[in-house]
């Protein structure tokens, strides 16, 4: 089922699926009652995790070079 459907269904969240690409992402879905529809969020996990990401290789980086 798509996040959409969750969000026509009137329920929100956020879930780790592959999109259309075969991409891994993370979505966060919602519905609009108001207006009666649904509102989806879509983001790549390698670009959402970039920042954590980089952290971490700077991170190992400087354990590596303290211990030698």
């Amino acid at each position: 089922m798509l996040p959409i459907s969750f969000a026509l269904d009137g329920k929100s969240g956020v879930i780790a699926v592959k999109d259309y690409r075969q991409v891994p992402v993370i979505e966060a879905y919602a519905p609009l009652r108001a207006i009666g529809l649904g509102m989806t969020l879509k983001l790549d996990e390698e670009e959402l995790f970039k920042p954590v990401t980089e952290e971490l290789k700077i991170f190992s980086l400087s354990c590596r070079t303290d211990h030698r």
